[in-house]
């Protein structure tokens, strides 16, 4: 009876009692995916991603239990990171309400973590640590894309890049072949500030043939993953990062490549200003949005003053 009452009052939507997060979150997505730009797309797609409990859980069975606990699973990642994942979820419950899929909004109830982790939560690699990756730069890791699929790849490489770079985890998945200048030693990318976006990161020795092995193997991306497109955050930790060091049995977190990266240029005395263009700091000075022959050459010199691991 209480079926039949409901749809008498809305008899041409059927559906909405069995739609899902996945399908109301697709569904939102078409009307405001095409005005983000790449940044904060890359943002809550990645988000979307740690919502993967409850992707195929229908809407109208979601309370604020279910809700909470997507929000306890990411509790370890920064604030940042978890307002965006409760920022998707708040999105498709209102575009839900917005719809009369739903009558009421459980995401309003839902928390994020406030974490005690303290300012150093990030901490740089040794130089030992830094061996270990270079010893172990062929090792595999078996990666699982489904039940029947586990292939051997060879992701150590990636951690290298970061530390050798300065480059965030998302740039570096973001990174396309199309966009790397191997002979004059610098890439092209970047995310978030002015100052982040398209800078020319130069590329230390060390790991030009690194870099060299991915770019021969002709795909879109640097660090391929499913279909020729990148990993999403969630999937390179989760998938290739984490297992990393739990066989190397080392503790790191995804950036403290980057934080690597920092401390090494500051050992050596590079100038601060040429730091903060590589990594891609806001400065004082205007950035520009083309970098000429010289600035890039001078970014590649500057860089290679850097010595990670001693000969």
């Amino acid at each position: 009876m209480m079926a039949l009452a409901e749809y008498n009052k809305d008899p041409y939507n059927l559906d909405k009692n069995n739609i899902t997060f996945a399908e109301a979150h697709e569904q939102w997505a078409k009307e405001n995916y095409p005005g983000m730009g790449k940044s904060l797309l890359y943002a809550y797609k990645t988000a979307y991603d740690k919502c993967e409990k409850i992707h195929n859980k229908k809407m109208i069975d979601l309370k604020k239990q279910p809700l909470q606990d997507v929000m306890n699973s990411v509790s370890n990642y920064s604030e940042t990171t978890q307002s965006k994942v409760k920022a998707v979820i708040r999105n498709v419950f209102r575009y839900c309400i917005e719809n009369d899929i739903l009558q009421k909004d459980y995401s309003a109830f839902i928390k994020t973590s406030v974490t005690n982790q303290p300012e150093g939560i990030h901490s740089a690699y040794t130089e030992a640590e830094i061996k270990i990756l270079w010893d172990n730069i062929d090792t595999p890791v078996k990666l699982q894309y489904s039940a029947k699929d586990i292939r051997d790849i060879y992701p150590v490489d990636t951690i290298l890049i970061m530390i050798y770079t300065g480059m965030r985890p998302g740039e570096l998945m973001q990174m396309e072949i199309a966009n790397i200048d191997l002979d004059q030693r610098y890439m092209v990318g970047g995310l978030k500030t002015k100052a982040g976006k398209q800078r020319s990161i130069p590329i230390h020795d060390d790991i030009v043939p690194l870099i060299k092995k991915r770019m021969d193997a002709g795909e879109k991306y640097l660090i391929p993953y499913k279909s020729d497109n990148p990993p999403t955050m969630n999937q390179y930790r989760l998938y290739i990062f984490d297992p990393v060091m739990k066989a190397l049995n080392l503790h790191h977190l995804p950036h403290d490549g980057r934080h690597t990266f920092a401390s090494f240029a500051d050992r050596a005395e590079l100038n601060p200003l040429i730091i903060k263009r590589i990594m891609g700091h806001k400065t004082n000075d205007i950035t520009k949005d083309v970098y000429t022959h010289k600035e890039r050459k001078e970014l590649v010199e500057a860089v290679n003053k850097i010595i990670f691991l001693k000969k």
